[in-house]
């Protein structure tokens, strides 16, 4: 007879765990912090003022913010510049940096970015306009010689094709060598009286084309793509590695590039010299912070070169504003523009780089005290604990070390341009507004790599809320499925981690099979996401 005391106890064991009391289990379910940075919006007190009356006028306009319009402005003046003038940031060290910009208008569809940089980019189109029309006036101007150029080429071009045949056959003719020689000189003739278009910009090119165009513009260009998706994605695509390495070389403005190509031949680029520009919408955007701080292709700091990319988290309240532009403003930022065009460096007093040729300024004595107390400060941050685990931030806010000095120059540039000085070192003025710029586009950085929130978490976070991961998902399982910084079940495990806090999901492990398996660590959701 079985003893039925054996038996007591088994139903609390045996009976079906109560839901209810799991979720009481869990805490509530929070919101991820961080998930909306809040960046500031630029005060006009900030803009240059040479150009602050101008950026107000169109922003009153247009009701957009300022930073929308000063921003594509600022780059604009720096494709101008290029690399005609640098700054030596440092009082008697050679460190130089090339004012060249890479910048960035990142807003939802529908929200003016194109109308606003078309709008911003107009003084440089101006002198685009200008340029392209000398070039056309050019061409008219001595196509007669030219034609009479390509003639006498081609009459030598048959003479030497005979005199070669008839010396073949040992019959007189003309000295083959005394037409080679003519031959030479007019196709030289004809090379140096071709004239060669002074480019500023362009939208969509090779990086060959580009290596070109920059041969024959040594200041550099801007490129600039009102959509930065596409230009992002050709830089991403298998059959172009090179160019987003060509890119990056370009971002420095002080090298050059050798570019070696079957059809083309070698193209010798003394001036490597890029600035960008474009709007693109957060989703995007997306894809590529995910790569920036990851170890995929993105992770090579492309996109930290973006220093001036704002991401406006408010636009001025919409009023049906129909007004004249203000035709002052707008002339006196055009004259900025065409000044900086045709500064002269040497006349003003810079200083001459012997080894490399590049000209350049250095800072005022309290502008120099201003610069190194500002850097003294970003170094140790940046050697500091507040970046760790920010990777792609830290990287980003490093690059500001060239940010901060281009901007200074810039700036004080802008005060020659319309007589406010004649100095030839960088004001105190300008360094310290470059210093504020430089303290504003963090903030817009913040917002960029949402750095509150660890990217791994917040990826996983949104599989969760899309319903790609179920509870009680195997973490190998999640692995396997090949998405961002979530390819490994430590990376699963870490993810995990940063959402148990605010009550998402959390590790268990089950204990191991009837068949001796290894015990496995599945994901387990908060109740509020529902069951698997």
């Amino acid at each position: 007879m079985i003893d039925e005391r054996l038996f007591d106890g088994i139903e609390e064991v045996t009976a079906p765990i109560d839901e209810g009391e799991i979720a009481h289990a869990w805490p509530a379910l929070q919101k991820l912090p961080g998930a909306a940075v809040v960046a500031p919006t630029m005060p006009l007190e900030m803009v240059p003022e040479p150009l602050r009356p101008w950026v107000a006028d169109i922003c009153e306009r247009m009701r957009v913010p300022v930073e929308v319009i000063v921003v594509p402005a600022v780059v604009a003046a720096a494709t101008v510049v290029g690399r005609s003038l640098g700054i030596h940031p440092k009082r008697h060290d050679d460190w130089l940096v090339v004012p060249n910009l890479w910048g960035a208008i990142i807003a939802r569809s529908g929200f003016l970015k194109s109308p606003a940089l078309r709008e911003a980019l107009r003084p440089l189109m101006r002198l685009v306009y200008d340029a392209s029309k000398h070039f056309e006036d050019s061409k008219a101007m001595i196509a007669p010689e030219q034609d009479y150029i390509k003639n006498v080429i081609s009459a030598l071009e048959s003479d030497l094709k005979s005199a070669l045949r008839k010396a073949s056959a040992k019959k007189p003719a003309l000295n083959p060598s005394e037409l080679r020689e003519q031959l030479e000189s007019k196709q030289h003739e004809r090379d140096a009286l071709t004239p060669v278009e002074k480019r500023y910009l362009t939208n969509d090119t090779t990086i060959e084309k580009l290596g070109e165009l920059l041969r024959d513009n040594p200041r550099g260009l801007l490129v600039f793509r009102d959509e930065l998706t596409g230009l992002l994605r050709t830089l991403d695509a298998p059959d172009r590695p090179n160019d987003r390495a060509f890119y990056l070389e370009c971002w420095n403005g002080d090298g050059r590039y050798d570019c070696d190509r079957i059809g083309r031949g070698t193209i010798h680029v003394e001036s490597a010299c890029i600035s960008l520009l474009g709007g693109i919408q957060p989703g995007p955007l997306a894809e590529y912070v995910a790569g920036a701080l990851g170890n995929g292709g993105g992770a090579d700091g492309l996109l930290q070169r973006l220093q001036l990319a704002v991401w406006p988290d408010e636009f001025p309240a919409w009023e049906n504003v129909d007004q004249y532009p203000d035709a002052a403003a707008k002339t006196r930022v055009f004259e900025v523009f065409e000044a900086l065009d045709t500064f002269d460096p040497i006349a003003f007093g810079a200083e001459v780089d012997d080894e490399r040729g590049f000209l350049a300024l250095r800072f005022a004595s309290d502008a120099q005290a201003l610069f190194d107390d500002w850097r003294d400060t970003l170094e140790k941050r940046l050697r500091s604990d507040e970046m760790h685990g920010r990777p792609a931030f830290e990287s980003h806010i490093a690059k500001y070390r060239s940010l901060m000095p281009s901007l200074a120059l810039l700036y004080h540039l802008v005060d020659v341009a319309i007589g406010a000085t004649t100095d030839a070192r960088v004001s105190l003025r300008a360094a310290a507004l470059a210093a504020d710029w430089c303290g504003f586009l963090e903030q817009h950085a913040a917002k960029l790599y949402g750095h509150e929130v660890p990217p791994v978490g917040r990826g996983l976070a949104a599989k969760i809320e899309r319903g790609a991961v179920r509870d009680k998902m195997a973490l190998r399982e999640i692995g396997r499925k090949g998405w961002s910084r979530l390819t490994t079940s430590e990376d699963v495990r870490e993810a995990i981690a940063e959402l148990e806090p605010y009550g998402w999901a959390r590790i268990e492990t089950r204990p191991t099979t009837k068949d001796g398996g290894r015990p496995s660590e599945v994901i387990r959701l908060h109740p509020d996401f529902g069951d698997d």
